[in-house]
């Protein structure tokens, strides 16, 4: 998967979307592997939290062996996301924690600082996390399916409402940086485009 190299100097919205159960061997020690899974928004100086479809990840232990009461990283996300701190080992309230609509009154939002990107997966950790209220902003969702991200050019040109002629034009500007992060080719020669990072640069435009 292509990720987007979030920038390190801003602080970026991360709206809590999954909390699920992830698969983990010590089952004899009563652990718990979940998977915090985050959108994240770029708060624009109109007032506007935009997202490009970007979905952040964590990943915790919880259980008696944990020890989640003394881990200062755990009872962070913990206070944020507004678990009271006696659930902390309580696969229940971590799980009830995921939203049940978009409405506003059921999000939870966490502030997310950036760290530099891992060499070797690429992926960038959260340096720092702190408490975000989206009351105030306007809320601008990107709205196509999270689980597609290469697409054809005539999707592309009908999600952004142009024409196949300028999405083709704006790729070949920024796939000479870019590359195969932007753009590749099936084994039938069609052209599909990585939408979520064009997003981005169009935006940028």
């Amino acid at each position: 998967m292509t990720r987007f190299r979030f920038s390190i100097d801003n602080q970026y919205a991360g709206r809590l979307r999954q909390v699920f159960r992830r698969p983990i061997e010590n089952t004899g020690d009563k652990l718990t592997l979940l998977r915090l899974e985050f959108e994240i928004f770029t708060p624009k100086s109109d007032q506007t939290l935009q997202s490009y479809g970007d979905l952040a990840c964590r990943e915790i232990v919880i259980g008696p062996a944990a020890q989640t009461q003394r881990d200062a990283n755990i009872v962070r996300y913990a206070d944020l996301l507004g678990l009271a701190s006696r659930h902390l080992d309580n696969l229940g309230g971590w799980l009830a924690l995921q939203p049940t609509s978009k409405a506003a009154k059921g999000q939870r939002w966490i502030g997310i600082h950036f760290g530099a990107p891992s060499d070797v997966d690429y992926r960038q950790p959260f340096a720092k996390i702190s408490k975000f209220s989206a009351a105030g902003w306007k809320v601008a969702e990107f709205r196509f399916p999270h689980d597609r991200e290469w697409v054809r050019v005539g999707e592309v040109a009908k999600f952004f409402q142009i024409s196949q002629s300028t999405v083709r034009r704006r790729i070949k500007n920024h796939e000479r940086v870019f590359g195969t992060e932007l753009v590749k080719r099936t084994t039938g020669r069609q052209r599909e485009v990585n939408i979520r990072l064009l997003a981005h640069l169009l935006d940028a435009e």
